[in-house]
């Protein structure tokens, strides 16, 4: 029997970013498959003493970092699963090396290509990355890599997380409040919310969201800001349309649940290489509001999701982060108008919206977009490039 590849899998796992999340799924399909010999090396780069991880997973886990402590690399093949400026470069030991990444601008930063283009090959997850990459004179080979959902687990039916809301209907918003550039929109998504619905109690938005950490003082920063944005408005403290805040890391189970306490989603984003938040809703079978040209157009099918319109702006200095995130770059930037008119929509035409969102979730199971299929696409990859 010949001797299983031996792959060394680098990625953060322990913290509750959208890499993080994504590379356990993979660590853990490609352990179930018993097609590699396995190790893990970790990133760090959240305090993660909050995160709950499964306890059977962390075993797992912890026994792959534990062989990565004693790898031979002149054998071994390196998945690298992180930001591209993180990269080994020219310098690895590593018999082959495998750059897993994902941006969001309509081209990468010249560092940025460098470093893929000192790497063997390039996966990501999305025909928007790969459009960009190629823009940007990354000249490796580059394959489309998606990522997945347990259809099993992410169904409608079932606990809901809240049961202190006292509206009827809620819309759910997830994502990280960004305080350079405020990429995900979160500011546009509370002011269109308070704006739309000041005159009506029964309507609610549950703000699943933190700004580095899991603290108290980092949750009493985000409950300030929102008391800030609803004074600008003209409330008075804790005046005007219902806002909760869910703080913090959640455990996969949790996170189910939560999207269960929601009747439409909202991410009016500036960019998403793929967009895991929205691979959940859909597949939690709700209506989606989100931004079009980023790379949720992977899964998310436009008959079935309000993609909106949008126009290409240059990052400027809105956003900064040598390697990363320069001037030239350019984010999808919504139309704000056209966003407050479609959540009155969904949520004038609920029976319509909710329909809508089953033919999505039906179309995600028979696209099959399961981890098991994401995790097999990986593996092949493997195999190719080795």
């Amino acid at each position: 029997m010949a001797e299983k590849l031996k792959v060394l899998f680098k990625a953060p796992f322990r913290d509750y970013s959208g890499y993080a999340t994504v590379a356990r799924q993979y660590i853990l399909h490609l352990y179930k498959m018993n097609k590699f010999d396995l190790y893990l090396e970790p990133i760090v780069w959240i305090n993660s003493g909050n995160l709950d991880l499964n306890p059977a997973d962390k075993t797992i886990l912890d026994e792959l970092i534990e062989k990565g402590k004693n790898i031979t690399p002149e054998d071994t093949t390196l998945i690298h699963f992180s930001i591209a400026t993180e990269f080994f470069g020219e310098q690895s030991p590593f018999k082959n090396t495998i750059g897993f990444t994902m941006l969001e601008t309509d081209k990468t930063s010249p560092t940025w290509a460098h470093k893929c283009n000192q790497m063997d090959a390039i996966l990501v997850p999305s025909t928007f990355c790969m459009s960009s990459f190629m823009q940007s004179n990354i000249v490796k080979p580059i394959r489309i890599i998606p990522f997945g959902i347990d259809f099993d687990k992410y169904t409608p039916e079932g606990p809901k997380l809240l049961d202190n809301l006292t509206t009827k209907y809620n819309f759910l918003f997830v994502g990280q409040w960004l305080q350079q550039g405020d990429r995900k929109n979160i500011i546009g998504t509370i002011r269109t919310f308070l704006n739309l619905f000041k005159d009506n109690s029964d309507v609610g938005l549950i703000l699943k969201s933190y700004l580095v950490g899991a603290g108290t003082v980092d949750k009493m920063m985000i409950d300030s800001q929102i008391q800030g944005l609803r004074r600008q408005i003209g409330f008075k403290e804790d005046q005007g349309p219902k806002i909760y805040l869910v703080h913090g890391a959640l455990t996969e189970e949790s996170m189910i649940k939560l999207y269960r306490n929601a009747d439409a989603f909202l991410l009016p984003t500036t960019g998403e290489a793929w967009g895991m938040p929205l691979l959940e809703a859909a597949a939690m079978q709700l209506p989606i509001i989100t931004t079009g040209g980023t790379g949720a157009e992977a899964f998310l099918n436009p008959k079935y999701t309000i993609m909106l319109e949008h126009e290409w702006k240059p990052i400027g200095h809105m956003l900064h982060w040598p390697g990363v995130y320069e001037p030239h770059q350019q984010l999808t930037i919504p139309n704000m108008e056209e966003f407050s008119r479609m959540v009155h929509r969904v949520y004038k035409h609920r029976d319509i919206s909710k329909e809508q969102a089953e033919k999505q979730r039906d179309e995600l199971v028979e696209r099959d977009f399961s981890w098991k299929n994401a995790a097999n696409q990986l593996a092949e990859a493997i195999e190719d490039f080795n």
